[in-house]
């Protein structure tokens, strides 16, 4: 043998980087992949993947699109560092559910089908749930936590640190700070051996926390050459062409990419091409933190014309457009604060019956309340919703009594007020337009003010139902619920909580939490840039005003959204308005998430109209004259004549 051999025999082995190690080791599973078998990387994942092995790097920040690496990323940092550098580690999920949800359906299908991770990793911990979150291994041991409970971080001492979906995770944990700085805090022991992986897709402009922590990086992005002239360049959206004099459904057949400097078109093969050499640029200095970015135009599952098609399918509406800004296309969404414009809304009122003499419109399928509660009156607005979130306000009210002088209204803390909320709104059947009649099905009080006797209030009627698999859920018709406002950027529900009710044995009341900043952002931004048809077609989102005078528009547009020079922000109320009429719309849009309205399915739609005898939507027509539902007359049709709907629960 050699003298050189012999010196091979005796160095230490080479390191592996992680690409290396999970195309020799990873295999993918059928749980949650398409494909199972050893992982086959592509070339931008495999940078992305070698930056956790690289020892100069201390942190991973991952700003990406959805299915493109970030849990795959997670998984192999996890199974390289059980097999190859045990020590202890804690993955961060946004709720407790999910991380029990990533133990199931990732982490034990990866143990069952790595061999030297099953040979490695067993169960640990004391009670049912600790078994399903917890592993332990030679030398270390993994714990998947949610972000919820400051609790969670508290008493470990951890190497590797992973947070996921961090800008679905409350920015203040139990009041003890970022998780970022809770989970950074445990790392202290290992010094230079401790890791840190975030990723998620950005979020709105100046709050997104993955987007702050890759400002901070140094800003690594993939330049690809063209194919045609070898520029190089960063895939942007705003390069893909197609043909707009073209039916819809044909326009995202003609996608191509265009080259920003030669204008040559690209069609998916070129750009798979392309993509297939990357060449990740940074474009700060490196400070210790990797940071990545990347869309899905770079991705070899996501055609062009899926792209466009998607784009298309979301232009119209603005949550779709925001999803498709945040998860395709991993760019921050721009958040306008500037209030509507109040003489604009006033101007297009529409001409249907409402309060006293409301006719619901047929797109209306099902109807929520809102209440606001005053010293010494109620204001309540009730608004009717259908599909795609189109809505219709169709009463306004403010609710008093007067005292036995007939000029003094009663406080709210007596129960005579709340008898004539009960009476003039909740419990009243609104006709509509089909000649049937549609209850209240959820009535959200604030209870920010005069709260017992909102719970009074509560108690009286039905109450949320609670199923651990689904959670709070409405059961019955004229359901109440006390709300209080919250400041999620990214959630209108927020979260609940209970109170113990005067009477014990009436059960505890659930007080949702209402992401009131989530809410107002997309109220003004449904306001500001979605308007009516003019031939009565329905229009995803849209908010329906009947007659109301001024001073309702007034208070609607009343508060405008200042950032601070720090990135925070906070909703400003205008110089003398009164903002019910915003609180109310708040409500009611927390109103309708409760009751289900953003996971109905097509089903649902289609039995709430179909007990309305409405057969299917409204095919698009030549504009006419709208005309003017017509309130049952009772002397024509006795009241049990009208058809009562109550309507399918989602």
């Amino acid at each position: 043998m050699k003298f050189d051999d012999l010196l091979q025999l005796w160095l230490p082995p080479a390191k592996q980087t992680l690409s290396e190690w999970a195309e020799s080791n990873y295999v993918l599973s059928s749980e949650y992949s398409a494909k199972s078998g050893l992982i086959r990387l592509h070339q931008f994942q495999k940078d992305i993947f070698d930056a956790f092995t690289d020892p100069k790097v201390k942190k991973l920040v991952c700003m990406v699109s959805t299915q493109m690496v970030k849990t795959l990323l997670m998984q192999n940092a996890i199974a390289y560092t059980i097999t190859k550098q045990p020590v202890p580690i804690l993955l961060v999920e946004p709720t407790d559910k999910d991380a029990r949800s990533f133990a199931k359906e990732r982490l034990d299908p990866m143990v069952r089908d790595i061999e030297s991770l099953g040979k490695l990793v067993s169960i640990s911990g004391p009670g049912k749930d600790a078994t399903l979150t917890d592993r332990m291994f030679p030398g270390g041991s993994l714990s998947l936590v949610g972000a919820g409970a400051a609790g969670n971080f508290k008493r470990r001492s951890i190497a590797l640190l992973l947070v996921d979906e961090i800008d679905e995770i409350e920015k203040d944990v139990d009041g003890q700070g970022d998780v970022v700085a809770l989970g950074e805090a445990r790392l202290s022991t290992y010094g230079s051996r401790a890791k840190v992986i975030l990723a998620c897709s950005p979020t709105n402009e100046h709050e997104s926390r993955i987007a702050a922590e890759y400002a901070n990086s140094d800003q690594r992005q993939p330049w690809v050459a063209c194919p045609d002239c070898g520029a190089r360049q960063v895939l942007k959206f705003g390069q893909v062409k197609w043909d707009n004099t073209l039916p819809v459904k044909k326009r995202s057949e003609t996608a191509r990419y265009e080259c920003e400097h030669c204008t040559s078109r690209w069609d998916d093969a070129k750009r798979w091409k392309a993509c297939n050499d990357v060449e990740w640029i940074a474009q700060q200095p490196f400070n210790g933190v990797a940071g990545f970015w990347i869309n899905h135009l770079y991705s070899p599952w996501h055609s062009l014309s899926a792209i466009v098609e998607k784009f298309l399918g979301a232009k119209d509406d603005w949550s779709k457009r925001k999803t498709f800004v945040n998860t395709t296309l991993a760019e921050l969404w721009r958040v306008e604060g500037i209030a509507p414009d109040e003489d604009k809304l006033y101007a297009r009122r529409e001409t249907y019956p409402y309060n006293d003499d409301a006719v619901l419109p047929k797109g209306v399928l099902f109807l929520t309340a809102a209440v606001d509660v005053q010293q010494d009156r109620l204001e309540c607005e009730v608004i009717g919703w259908g599909r795609d979130k189109e809505s219709w306000s169709v009463a306004y009210e403010v609710v008093s009594v007067l005292a036995a002088d007939g000029k003094t209204p009663l406080p709210t803390t007596d129960p005579r007020v709340w008898d004539a909320l009960e009476h003039r709104i909740l419990n009243r059947d609104w006709h509509h337009e089909t000649g049937a009649t549609l209850p209240i099905m959820l009535m959200a009080v604030d209870c920010g003010f005069n709260a017992q006797a909102v719970y009074d209030f509560s108690l009286k009627h039905t109450r949320l139902f609670y199923n651990p698999a689904s959670g709070l859920f409405v059961g019955s018709p004229r359901t109440v619920v006390p709300v209080r406002g919250g400041t999620d950027e990214s959630k209108i529900v927020q979260s609940t909580s209970s109170v113990n009710a005067a009477r014990k044995r009436e059960g505890n009341i659930q007080i949702v939490t209402i992401g009131t900043h989530c809410a107002k952002s997309e109220l003004y931004e449904i306001l500001r840039n979605i308007k009516p048809s003019a031939n009565g077609e329905p229009v995803p989102n849209c908010r329906h005003f009947p007659k109301y005078n001024h001073e309702y528009f007034k208070g609607l547009c009343s508060e405008h959204r200042l950032v601070k020079a720090n990135g925070s922000h906070e909703w400003a109320k205008k110089p003398n308005a009164r903002n019910e009429p915003l609180d109310l719309a708040v409500y009611n849009r927390a109103a309708a998430e409760l009751y289900g309205i953003s996971r109905a399915k097509e089903k649902d739609w289609a039995a709430l109209e179909a007990r309305l005898n409405i057969k299917t939507r409204p095919a698009p027509q030549e504009a006419t004259a709208p005309q003017q539902p017509q309130k049952p007359n009772p002397q024509q049709a006795q009241p049990q004549q009208a058809r009562r709907i109550v309507g399918r629960f989602f």
